[in-house]
């Protein structure tokens, strides 16, 4: 895990970085200086090594060349926080990890939009040129059958407004990338709720140049569709009078809401994983007329299994940097332990070992409230389920027994990457049924735990438990 941890906190959020790369006008073709090999043509976005300083050459139809010098800041902030606390760990490997995002240029962030003016004769020597794709953000709507509805019979009829080259982007496609970024019908986002890397992802992965956000009413039976058409690298919106559509029977896209809310708030799959280190109070007590002198944790292959933990995240993409989210989600948690323990008879000091070891594994089902902020989101959560305990001591027969579980949970996350966030807890599990007691211990009712470790996001896991029902 040291090792892992050592290859730099910034590493993991990428060496690479896509930007947003524009001219005024556009159509021009873009390199990298001292590169033959053309970049594209504006405007596109393009994901670039991470350097300290680069330029682009922006040139023009008519042979007329810029070139375009730009810097990228360290990023003290990310550095400090990820590479700095490996310091408390080992020094060496703090300084290890800080010299290998300076020199793969992870420590760096550019920037994330680049645009070249170039100059014109009188009259212009050219006018930009270029066909525009567009990129259907799924409507809002509960129910996500008829979200592609309505989003299909726009598209439909707004084809007859298209001009010269300009084409959509498939809309099942587009809305894989969406779901991506945890951006779905559900979400009712625009683009001045997503951050610009979330953006420019989208942008890259499709090649759109355009965004349409699909704002609808019922007036009647009828239901009117407007579009605002949003250009994904300058942010600026216009309404297009040719994407207006109007519907009838619109009574089909009236569902209850109440219901579908529900449906999307209670969550039946997790979608990360979270491997760290773990610290619980003890969970054995020694019983009355003994005490527990020492005890020994013998690490193994079972210990670290019991580090993984599935859990549900809210990915920072869907929400703005100050809100708020309440949700319902399961959980699948392990305690392990392989423990040498020593105990002394209060009156005759007569000392006795024990060898154990002691499994818990925790399935839950819990309500979070999440504050998002700047600096990650903050959550409080309770959970709820049954738990089965596995205890086998030296010379017993092994113990199994199935409890009542609930547990409280203070968690911060933050996210370094598009995927890949470090996560923070502390709270408590209680335990209700029969426990483990021998003349020696018993099985403590109560367990505090603190844990640190690093989660990946994976949405994936929805889809493919889906596909299955």
């Amino acid at each position: 895990m040291l090792a892992l941890m050592a290859s730099g906190c910034a590493t993991a959020s990428g060496r690479r970085q896509i930007v947003s790369i524009d001219s005024e006008p556009r159509g021009a073709t873009v390199y990298l200086q001292g590169e033959p090999e053309a970049l594209g043509q504006t405007p596109f976005f393009y994901r670039m090594e991470r350097t300290p300083e680069d330029t682009f050459v922006f040139q023009a139809p008519s042979g007329a060349k810029v070139a375009h010098k730009f810097s990228c800041n360290y990023r003290w902030w990310l550095e400090g926080l990820g590479n700095g606390t490996l310091l408390l760990f080992s020094p060496e490997a703090a300084v290890a990890a800080f010299a290998l995002d300076y020199i793969t240029g992870a420590a760096f962030e550019c920037p994330l939009n680049i645009t070249a003016a170039i100059p014109q004769a009188s009259p212009s020597p050219f006018r930009s040129s270029y066909c525009k794709k567009y990129l259907i953000l799924p409507p809002f709507h509960f129910d996500e059958q008829i979200s592609d509805e309505i989003a299909q019979i726009w598209q439909q009829e707004a084809l007859y407004g298209l001009k010269g080259c300009d084409n959509f982007y498939d809309y099942e496609l587009g809305k894989r990338t969406f779901q991506s970024l945890n951006l779905s019908h559900r979400n009712a986002v625009g683009l001045r709720d997503m951050r610009r890397e979330q953006i420019n992802y989208a942008g890259l992965a499709t090649g759109a140049t355009d965004l349409v956000v699909l704002n609808y009413e019922q007036v009647g039976g009828t239901l009117r569709l407007k579009a605002d058409v949003i250009d994904l690298h300058t942010g600026q919106s216009r309404v297009v009078d040719k994407f207006a559509v109007q519907v009838n029977g619109a009574e089909r896209f009236e569902i209850d809401e109440t219901d579908s809310y529900l449906l999307y708030t209670f969550r039946f799959i997790p979608n990360s994983v979270t491997y760290g280190f773990s610290r619980t109070s003890q969970l054995l007590a020694a019983r009355e007329g003994r005490e527990l002198t020492s005890v020994v944790d013998e690490k193994g292959l079972p210990s670290y299994i019991a580090n993984w933990n599935m859990i549900s995240v809210e990915h920072p993409d869907a929400y703005s940097s100050w809100d708020v989210s309440f949700d319902f989600y399961p959980s699948l948690s392990f305690v392990y332990k392989n423990q040498d323990m020593e105990f002394s008879e209060t009156e005759t000091d007569r000392q006795q070992s024990r060898r154990h070891q002691l499994f818990h594994i925790l399935p839950l089902y819990n309500v979070s409230l999440t504050g998002h902020t700047a600096l990650g989101a903050f959550t409080v959560a309770i959970g709820a389920g049954v738990s089965q305990h596995y205890l086998k001591a030296t010379n017993k027969s092994a113990f199994y027994s199935f409890n009542a579980t609930f547990m409280n949970e203070l968690a911060w996350s933050a996210f370094v990457s598009q995927d890949l966030f470090f996560r923070f807890a502390t709270g408590e599990y209680r335990f209700y049924g029969r426990q483990y007691r021998d003349e020696l211990y018993e099985v403590t009712p109560r367990v505090n735990f603190v844990s640190a470790g690093v989660g990946f996001f994976i949405p994936q896991f929805r889809r493919f438990a889906r596909s299955f029902y």
